[in-house]
C-alpha cells in the first residue's frame, strides 16, 4: 500500500492529464501514447545531463570541421 501523499500526488497528476490532454488527441488513442515517450525522453535527458557540456563541445568541433 502506498502512503496517502504519494497516492494523492499520483491521482492529482493523472487528473490533470485526463482534463487537459485527453481531448487534444484523436479519440481512441491512449494518453499513454503521449506520456510514455515524453517520460522516456525526460529520463534519458536526466541520465545524460552530466555529459552534456562534453557532447556540446564535440558537436561544435564536428560542425566546425564540416564547414
Amino acid at each position: 500500500m502506498e502512503p496517502p501523499s504519494s497516492a494523492g500526488s499520483r491521482n492529482f497528476i493523472w487528473g490533470i492529464a485526463d482534463d487537459v490532454l485527453r481531448d487534444l488527441y484523436v479519440r481512441g488513442k491512449s494518453i499513454a501514447t503521449f506520456i510514455l515517450p515524453m517520460t522516456v525522453l525526460r529520463r534519458l535527458d536526466a541520465v545524460l545531463e552530466p555529459t552534456k557540456p562534453a557532447v556540446l563541445e564535440m558537436k561544435a568541433t564536428w560542425t566546425a570541421r564540416a564547414s
